[in-house]
């Protein structure tokens, strides 16, 4: 292995972990936005009244060493396709940190579409399918607390020997639990209520998906299979909703919720975050509408202006990639859960696997181990 190109991975990694670069499409006192947003939504408003503030400290800096490291790729050894994904990589990269300094939505709105994408029609469909179906009864059971789920993941970690990652509860953050590989993190939201199902649900996800692919990556002989390079977000959370599946924790309830995110991305292109709201109340209530809403409308200014974050559309769009993958070639599969690379990626992983530079994952999850049994 060449040491240089084992020390540009490194070096790239190290960026990554030293700044918090998901934060930076996070709304400040999202849970006075949630109130807020609750208020007007029941009160029939067609406007939300405040703007969205986020704390980009770092960004400057973050550009310079981005920039520096593109510099630098110019003479390394490597695979020519694993250098075309790193070189795109790092233009998404400039691409988002760009953003973040204009005020400007509509080219905010524009570049988000960009990098992420947006639903097809065919998908769009399919959403709008699944949230036609009746709803299933689910029995509820005791709730449980941020704390709680807090613990439930600690354990898991613990269960499968990954003692240096560390779950923390954050006040500012939208969805209700996220992944950091780079800092071997967990974020959980700190106002949860939720039903035992919810829970498991949630571990599964987190660890059973994106932790455990994250700790399979770290393990190759290929050091840039644990960096995240390219269009990840389809395979990202395609493949841990086949965890979800894996469990059967993936009911109808929840492909309401990913459908619902589709339908958000799609409506939210051209309307306000009212708008979106109240479009999706129907199928999954009114809380989890509100939290949908504000998601697909990070990284605006002014969330009543059309466009925002698109990538909801990958959970249910993902999925539908990774069930084609998993029947087609189980193999190929396997491996997707050992590289932080997408979907177009196969190519490389098939051929560094046969170089023996890819390995099948170690880490593979148990209900035993994950809590959930």
């Amino acid at each position: 292995m060449d040491s240089n190109n084992v020390s540009c991975a490194m070096r790239y990694m190290a960026i990554q972990r030293e700044y918090d670069i998901d934060g930076w499409l996070q709304p400040l006192d999202v849970d006075q936005h949630r109130t807020e947003m609750l208020r007007l939504l029941r009160c029939g408003a067609q406007a939300y009244t405040k703007r969205f503030v986020y704390d980009t400290k770092g960004v400057a800096e973050f550009t310079a060493a981005i920039q520096s490291f593109r510099s630098s790729l110019g003479s390394l050894s490597m695979n020519q396709e694993l250098r075309n994904l790193v070189i795109e990589d790092v233009v998404r990269k400039l691409k988002f940190v760009h953003i973040l300094t204009t005020a400007d939505d509509l080219e905010r709105a524009e570049v988000l579409r960009e990098l992420d994408g947006s639903p097809n029609d065919m998908l769009l469909a399919t959403a709008e399918a699944v949230v036609a179906c009746p709803i299933e009864s689910r029995s509820c059971s005791n709730v449980n607390t941020s704390d709680d789920l807090k613990a439930h993941m600690e354990n898991a970690l613990i269960g499968f020997g990954l003692t240096d990652w560390k779950v923390v509860i954050d006040p500012t953050l939208v969805p209700k639990a996220a992944v950091n590989g780079p800092m071997k993190r967990i974020r959980v939201q700190s106002s949860l209520a939720l039903d035992q199902e919810e829970v498991y649900r949630l571990v599964v996800h987190e660890i059973g998906g994106h932790v455990l692919r994250w700790a399979n990556s770290m393990h190759q002989h290929e050091p840039w299979a644990q960096v995240p390079l390219g269009s990840v977000v389809p395979a990202e959370e395609g493949l841990a909703l086949c965890r979800e599946e894996e469990f059967g924790l993936l009911d109808n309830q929840m492909l309401r919720v990913y459908s619902s995110r589709v339908i958000a991305v799609n409506i939210a292109a051209t309307s306000g975050i009212m708008d979106v709201a109240r479009a999706i109340v129907p199928y999954i209530g009114e809380k989890a509408a509100v939290d949908t809403a504000i998601r697909v409308k990070r990284g605006l200014c002014d969330p009543n202006n059309p466009g925002g974050q698109t990538k909801d559309w990958c959970y249910l769009g993902g999925l539908q990639q990774a069930r084609e993958i998993r029947t087609r070639d189980p193999h190929l599969f396997r491996l997707l859960n050992c590289v932080k690379w997408p979907f177009g990626s196969l190519p490389i992983v098939s051929y560094l696997a046969s170089t023996g530079d890819l390995i099948g994952p170690v880490w593979v999850p148990s209900a035993q181990q994950l809590g959930i049994d």
